[in-house]
Protein backbone atom coordinates (compact mmCIF):
# COMPACT_ATOMS: atom_id res chain seq x y z
CA UNK A 1 0.00 0.00 0.00
CA UNK A 2 0.94 3.53 -0.73
CA UNK A 3 0.29 7.00 0.77
CA UNK A 4 -0.54 10.11 -1.21
CA UNK A 5 1.09 13.28 0.45
CA UNK A 6 1.10 16.81 -0.36
CA UNK A 7 2.37 19.99 1.27
CA UNK A 8 -1.49 20.10 2.62
CA UNK A 9 -2.41 16.93 3.89
CA UNK A 10 -1.64 13.09 3.89
CA UNK A 11 -3.94 10.39 3.08
CA UNK A 12 -2.20 6.64 4.30
CA UNK A 13 -2.93 2.94 3.63
CA UNK A 14 -4.34 3.06 0.16
CA UNK A 15 -4.53 0.29 -1.91
CA UNK A 16 -6.55 1.84 -5.29
CA UNK A 17 -7.61 4.86 -6.88
CA UNK A 18 -10.18 5.41 -8.57
CA UNK A 19 -10.21 8.35 -11.47
CA UNK A 20 -12.54 10.49 -13.21
CA UNK A 21 -11.92 11.25 -16.93
CA UNK A 22 -12.62 14.23 -18.24
CA UNK A 23 -11.21 17.13 -16.31
CA UNK A 24 -8.97 14.88 -14.37
CA UNK A 25 -7.02 12.98 -16.95
CA UNK A 26 -7.91 14.84 -19.98
CA UNK A 27 -8.76 18.39 -20.91
CA UNK A 28 -12.46 18.99 -20.47
CA UNK A 29 -12.41 22.32 -21.83
CA UNK A 30 -10.72 21.29 -25.38
CA UNK A 31 -13.14 18.09 -26.25
CA UNK A 32 -16.81 19.55 -24.52
CA UNK A 33 -15.92 22.81 -26.14
CA UNK A 34 -16.11 21.51 -29.50
CA UNK A 35 -18.91 18.87 -28.76
CA UNK A 36 -20.96 21.78 -27.63
CA UNK A 37 -20.23 24.08 -30.52
CA UNK A 38 -21.45 21.21 -32.79
CA UNK A 39 -24.65 20.64 -31.28
CA UNK A 40 -24.81 24.29 -31.28
CA UNK A 41 -24.62 24.59 -34.97
CA UNK A 42 -27.14 21.68 -35.71
CA UNK A 43 -29.88 23.19 -33.68
CA UNK A 44 -29.11 26.68 -35.65
CA UNK A 45 -29.29 25.05 -38.74
CA UNK A 46 -32.31 22.36 -37.75
CA UNK A 47 -34.12 25.11 -37.19
CA UNK A 48 -33.03 27.82 -39.03
CA UNK A 49 -31.94 29.89 -36.51
CA UNK A 50 -30.09 33.33 -36.75
CA UNK A 51 -26.22 32.54 -36.54
CA UNK A 52 -25.55 35.15 -34.13
CA UNK A 53 -27.49 33.03 -31.76
CA UNK A 54 -24.42 30.86 -31.63
CA UNK A 55 -23.05 31.74 -28.41
CA UNK A 56 -25.75 31.87 -26.04
CA UNK A 57 -26.62 28.24 -27.61
CA UNK A 58 -23.37 27.28 -26.40
CA UNK A 59 -23.65 29.13 -22.94
CA UNK A 60 -26.86 27.47 -22.38
CA UNK A 61 -24.94 24.42 -22.51
CA UNK A 62 -21.89 25.31 -20.34
CA UNK A 63 -19.57 27.12 -22.69
CA UNK A 64 -17.84 30.24 -22.77
CA UNK A 65 -16.94 31.07 -26.68
CA UNK A 66 -14.92 33.79 -26.14
CA UNK A 67 -13.18 32.01 -23.20
CA UNK A 68 -12.96 29.18 -24.73
CA UNK A 69 -13.53 27.39 -21.02
CA UNK A 70 -16.59 25.46 -19.66
CA UNK A 71 -18.79 27.50 -17.13
CA UNK A 72 -18.09 26.89 -13.52
CA UNK A 73 -21.88 26.18 -13.06
CA UNK A 74 -22.19 23.93 -16.42
CA UNK A 75 -24.86 22.45 -17.25
CA UNK A 76 -22.42 20.07 -19.15
CA UNK A 77 -20.24 17.95 -17.11
CA UNK A 78 -21.93 18.34 -14.08
CA UNK A 79 -25.36 16.74 -14.86
CA UNK A 80 -26.91 14.17 -17.09
CA UNK A 81 -27.12 14.64 -21.28
CA UNK A 82 -30.73 14.51 -20.09
CA UNK A 83 -30.80 17.60 -17.88
CA UNK A 84 -28.83 19.35 -20.54
CA UNK A 85 -31.41 18.83 -23.76
CA UNK A 86 -33.71 19.90 -20.55
CA UNK A 87 -31.99 23.38 -20.28
CA UNK A 88 -31.45 23.49 -24.43
CA UNK A 89 -35.08 22.88 -24.81
CA UNK A 90 -35.97 25.62 -22.19
CA UNK A 91 -34.01 28.03 -23.64
CA UNK A 92 -35.52 27.59 -27.30
CA UNK A 93 -39.03 27.66 -25.60
CA UNK A 94 -37.80 30.74 -24.08
CA UNK A 95 -36.89 32.36 -27.42
CA UNK A 96 -40.26 31.39 -29.18
CA UNK A 97 -38.91 28.20 -30.77
CA UNK A 98 -41.08 25.24 -30.78
CA UNK A 99 -38.85 22.01 -30.31
CA UNK A 100 -39.59 18.56 -28.73
CA UNK A 101 -37.20 16.95 -26.16
CA UNK A 102 -36.76 13.97 -28.84
CA UNK A 103 -35.56 16.38 -31.51
CA UNK A 104 -32.42 17.87 -29.63
CA UNK A 105 -31.77 14.26 -28.27
CA UNK A 106 -31.67 13.42 -32.03
CA UNK A 107 -29.32 16.22 -32.41
CA UNK A 108 -26.87 15.48 -29.80
CA UNK A 109 -27.09 11.63 -30.89
CA UNK A 110 -26.19 12.49 -34.37
CA UNK A 111 -23.42 15.12 -33.33
CA UNK A 112 -21.68 12.77 -31.13
CA UNK A 113 -21.31 10.09 -34.02
CA UNK A 114 -19.78 12.99 -35.67
CA UNK A 115 -17.47 13.84 -33.56
CA UNK A 116 -15.94 10.24 -33.07
CA UNK A 117 -14.24 10.83 -36.41
CA UNK A 118 -12.45 13.95 -34.95
CA UNK A 119 -12.37 12.88 -31.40
CA UNK A 120 -8.30 12.66 -30.76
CA UNK A 121 -8.19 16.27 -32.46
CA UNK A 122 -9.83 17.71 -28.99
CA UNK A 123 -7.84 14.97 -26.84
CA UNK A 124 -5.24 16.70 -24.70
CA UNK A 125 -3.69 14.59 -21.44
CA UNK A 126 -3.65 17.46 -18.53
CA UNK A 127 -0.31 18.02 -16.63
CA UNK A 128 0.85 15.51 -14.02
CA UNK A 129 -1.66 13.03 -15.12
CA UNK A 130 1.08 10.76 -16.75
CA UNK A 131 3.54 11.26 -13.50
CA UNK A 132 1.14 10.09 -10.81
CA UNK A 133 -0.50 7.22 -12.84
CA UNK A 134 3.37 6.19 -13.66
CA UNK A 135 3.88 6.21 -9.57
CA UNK A 136 0.86 4.13 -8.84
CA UNK A 137 1.56 1.67 -11.33
CA UNK A 138 5.17 1.34 -10.02
CA UNK A 139 4.33 0.74 -6.48
CA UNK A 140 1.70 -2.26 -7.48
CA UNK A 141 -1.39 -0.04 -6.67
CA UNK A 142 -5.10 -0.88 -8.15
CA UNK A 143 -5.99 1.92 -10.71
CA UNK A 144 -9.44 2.17 -12.76
CA UNK A 145 -11.39 4.90 -14.64
CA UNK A 146 -14.89 5.46 -13.60
CA UNK A 147 -16.61 7.58 -15.91
CA UNK A 148 -19.84 9.03 -17.54
CA UNK A 149 -18.70 8.39 -20.77
CA UNK A 150 -18.77 4.92 -22.71
CA UNK A 151 -16.64 1.99 -21.80
CA UNK A 152 -15.94 2.16 -25.56
CA UNK A 153 -15.05 5.41 -25.88
CA UNK A 154 -13.08 5.77 -22.82
CA UNK A 155 -11.40 2.61 -23.65
CA UNK A 156 -10.47 4.56 -27.35
CA UNK A 157 -9.11 7.70 -25.35
CA UNK A 158 -7.18 6.06 -22.66
CA UNK A 159 -5.25 4.67 -25.90
CA UNK A 160 -4.82 7.00 -27.55
CA UNK A 161 -3.10 8.66 -24.19
CA UNK A 162 -0.77 5.95 -24.02
CA UNK A 163 -2.39 5.34 -20.70
CA UNK A 164 -4.71 2.34 -21.19
CA UNK A 165 -2.01 -0.33 -20.05
CA UNK A 166 -1.79 2.07 -16.72
CA UNK A 167 -5.92 1.11 -15.52
CA UNK A 168 -7.05 -2.14 -14.53
CA UNK A 169 -10.49 -1.66 -15.33
CA UNK A 170 -12.67 1.06 -17.07
CA UNK A 171 -16.88 1.77 -15.24
CA UNK A 172 -18.63 3.41 -17.75
CA UNK A 173 -22.09 4.89 -18.57
CA UNK A 174 -22.90 1.24 -19.16
CA UNK A 175 -21.79 -0.43 -16.01
CA UNK A 176 -24.88 0.91 -13.90
CA UNK A 177 -28.00 3.17 -14.84
CA UNK A 178 -27.54 4.94 -11.25
CA UNK A 179 -25.85 7.88 -11.25
CA UNK A 180 -22.32 8.76 -9.48
CA UNK A 181 -23.77 10.35 -6.83
CA UNK A 182 -25.46 7.29 -5.75
CA UNK A 183 -22.06 5.94 -5.40
CA UNK A 184 -23.51 2.86 -6.99
CA UNK A 185 -20.31 3.34 -9.90
CA UNK A 186 -17.65 3.37 -7.10
CA UNK A 187 -19.02 0.21 -5.54
CA UNK A 188 -19.54 -1.79 -9.17
CA UNK A 189 -15.47 -0.42 -9.55
CA UNK A 190 -14.73 -2.25 -6.10
CA UNK A 191 -16.73 -5.91 -6.76
CA UNK A 192 -15.33 -6.46 -10.15
CA UNK A 193 -11.52 -5.09 -8.55
CA UNK A 194 -11.93 -7.62 -5.38
CA UNK A 195 -11.08 -4.20 -3.29
CA UNK A 196 -12.31 -2.83 0.01
CA UNK A 197 -14.07 0.49 0.02
CA UNK A 198 -11.50 1.54 3.24
CA UNK A 199 -8.39 1.15 1.04
CA UNK A 200 -9.63 2.80 -1.90
CA UNK A 201 -10.32 6.41 -2.92
CA UNK A 202 -10.83 8.37 -5.91
CA UNK A 203 -9.57 11.61 -7.36
CA UNK A 204 -12.08 13.75 -9.93
CA UNK A 205 -12.88 17.17 -11.19
CA UNK A 206 -16.33 17.88 -10.29
CA UNK A 207 -18.67 17.54 -6.46
CA UNK A 208 -20.16 14.39 -8.21
CA UNK A 209 -16.85 12.65 -7.86
CA UNK A 210 -16.30 13.09 -4.37
CA UNK A 211 -20.07 12.94 -3.28
CA UNK A 212 -19.54 8.95 -4.69
CA UNK A 213 -16.51 8.73 -2.30
CA UNK A 214 -18.92 9.45 0.75
CA UNK A 215 -21.63 7.66 -0.63
CA UNK A 216 -19.75 4.60 -1.63
CA UNK A 217 -17.72 4.25 1.57
CA UNK A 218 -14.35 5.64 -0.13
CA UNK A 219 -11.33 6.20 2.32
CA UNK A 220 -11.57 9.79 0.33
CA UNK A 221 -12.15 11.70 -2.40
CA UNK A 222 -9.44 14.04 -3.95
CA UNK A 223 -11.09 17.04 -5.63
CA UNK A 224 -8.47 18.38 -8.53
CA UNK A 225 -8.88 21.68 -10.10
CA UNK A 226 -8.18 21.05 -13.39
CA UNK A 227 -11.61 20.55 -14.91
CA UNK A 228 -14.20 23.46 -14.74
CA UNK A 229 -14.42 24.52 -10.67
CA UNK A 230 -12.32 26.26 -8.70
CA UNK A 231 -10.70 24.62 -5.65
CA UNK A 232 -12.56 26.89 -3.51
CA UNK A 233 -15.81 25.29 -4.94
CA UNK A 234 -14.18 21.57 -4.61
CA UNK A 235 -13.05 21.96 -1.04
CA UNK A 236 -16.71 22.53 0.08
CA UNK A 237 -17.02 18.80 -0.69
CA UNK A 238 -13.93 17.61 0.09
CA UNK A 239 -10.36 18.38 2.44
CA UNK A 240 -8.28 17.18 -0.10
CA UNK A 241 -8.02 19.44 -2.54
CA UNK A 242 -5.41 20.00 -5.45
CA UNK A 243 -4.80 22.47 -8.21
CA UNK A 244 -3.40 20.13 -10.03
CA UNK A 245 -1.97 16.47 -10.24
CA UNK A 246 0.97 17.60 -10.30
CA UNK A 247 1.06 18.21 -6.41
CA UNK A 248 0.21 14.72 -5.37
CA UNK A 249 3.62 12.87 -4.43
CA UNK A 250 3.40 8.60 -3.55
CA UNK A 251 5.31 7.24 -0.96
CA UNK A 252 5.48 3.87 0.01
CA UNK A 253 4.49 2.42 3.25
Amino acid sequence: MISLSTSSWNIDHIQAVLFDKDGTLMDSHLYWGRIIARRSVAIIEHYSLDRDMFADICRTMGYDTRNRRLLPEGPIALVSREEVIETVERFLLGHGIAVGEKEIASIFIREHKIFLSELFEYTRILPGVRLLLDQLKKHAVITAVVTTDAIQNTKKILSYLELASLFDLVIGKESTAAPKITGAPALKALQQLGISADKTICVGDAPMDLIMARNSGLKAGVGVATGQLTAACLSEHSNYIVGSLFEIQVLPE
